[in-house]
């Protein structure tokens, strides 16, 4: 048996080749060997080679290959048997006062965070593996903090490491969207989360207000996976040539056949199923929206999630099969400085601040031709329920939402919440 060490954003990947088999398993944030975030199997032939592996840059499109390439993902329990996670984690985090995870960056209990994340399809959710990258990442946030108190000269990767927290787009979403979910008076919910809407320049589709869309019940869930367009896949089944430029792809794509795009991770859905209004979120703090997908080289991440958000989910679990197209909106969600007047001149200097405001142009024919599979009818008011709001936004709505907003210095007491 073989196997072989690569890393990809970061990640260690482990590939073993096997008589039978062969085993791909990324580790978490924390680099620690036999603690896995991902772990797939393929059979022995599928095309796992060192050169493919190593060539990808993201951990997301290595994941995409693997399931084009038919890999099945593992339910193993052998993440960490002989560390168990509750032993490496808990002396070195520093809760508030509150029992949260960090005072600053995640104000919220394990509990709390695990009811956030909900089973697409199937019964099997296991909520903490979601919950392991969260405390991984606070884990060393904290012993960063005590290597600076210690007065240890530290290397540049060493603070990036350390603090990578600090610009963790899944650490803001998930704390300043909490927060508003979480605040006093809970019966004013969905009037917080209508005014950081509306400060979107979102209207409430179907409803006069916001607080009318979001009547009843109202559900806030992270890391949703919705499932990639039969439409969108059957599309890019005819139209390989244009659109996969790298022959091995190509090949790839033709042997993956219907399995050419994966789920979309949406980074957070709100969704009021007594109304079928739902809200995704794409958070960004310092990156820009992906380009592409793994085959599709012309595919943005912000009309990816246009396109999974106009496709109904009927076979999915409650209430995410209770989500109605016409009623789904997209919210950006980003510092201010990049959708500032004062940066009108340069849209921001990011792509999706001229894809946004195409998008949201109904007379801009840009999104019919990224969207070229779909009806135009399918479209008609799609402009009218793209948003963008901003971290400050949330701060405006709630104070608490997002508290390292002008933070004090980093390496100070207080990053890691003593």
């Amino acid at each position: 048996m073989k196997s072989q060490r690569f890393v990809v954003e970061g990640r260690d990947v482990y590939v073993t080749w096997g008589d039978k088999s062969q085993t791909v398993r990324i580790c978490t944030p924390a680099n620690v060997r036999g603690t896995w975030e991902h772990e797939f199997r393929l059979d022995i032939g599928d095309p796992v080679t060192p050169e493919r592996v190593g060539s990808f840059v993201t951990v997301r499109d290595l994941i995409d290959w693997l399931i084009a390439t038919g890999a099945r993902r593992e339910q193993s329990t052998k993440r960490a048997p002989s560390r168990p996670l509750v032993s490496v984690v808990v002396p070195t985090r520093h809760p508030g006062a509150d029992g949260g995870l960090n005072a600053v960056y995640l104000p919220f209990t394990d509990d709390q965070i695990r009811q956030h994340f909900c089973t697409v399809k199937g019964t099997d959710l296991d909520e903490d593996r979601h919950l392991r990258y969260y405390l991984d990442s606070l884990a060393r946030l904290a012993a960063h903090a005590d290597l600076v108190r210690s007065g240890k000269r530290l290397s540049d990767k060493d603070v990036r490491h350390g603090r990578q927290v600090e610009k963790d787009e899944r650490f803001w979403i998930m704390c300043a969207l909490m927060t508003l979910y979480h605040a006093q008076p809970v019966d004013e919910r969905a009037h917080r989360f209508g005014g950081l809407l509306a400060r979107a320049g979102v209207a409430a589709p179907a409803h006069p207000t916001w607080e009318q869309a979001l009547a009843g019940p109202m559900h806030l869930y992270f890391e949703v996976n919705l499932p990639s367009p039969p439409s969108y896949k059957a599309w890019l089944r005819n139209h390989l040539d244009e659109r996969v430029l790298i022959p091995y792809l190509r090949e790839a794509a033709v042997a993956a056949r219907f399995r050419v795009e994966g789920a979309t991770k949406v980074d957070a859905l709100l969704i009021a199923p007594d109304t079928g209004v739902a809200v995704a979120f794409e958070a960004k703090v310092l990156s820009d929206a992906s380009t592409s997908t793994l085959f599709d080289v012309l595919r943005n991440q912000i009309a990816r999630n246009i396109d999974v958000l106009l496709e109904p989910n009927r076979t999915l679990l409650s209430p995410l099969n209770q989500r109605r197209p016409d009623r789904s909106c997209l919210v950006l969600l980003t510092p201010g400085v990049f959708r500032d007047a004062s940066t009108e001149d340069v849209h921001g200097g990011r792509l999706y601040s001229w894809l946004m405001r195409a998008y949201r142009d109904p007379d801009d024919p840009l999104l019919r031709r990224h969207l070229a599979h779909r009806d135009p009818a399918e479209l008609a008011g799609v402009a009218q329920r793209l948003g963008w709001a901003t971290w400050e936004d949330c701060n405006a709505i709630v104070p608490t939402a997002c508290p390292w907003l002008g933070h004090v210095a980093p390496g100070e007491a207080n990053v890691d919440g003593r």
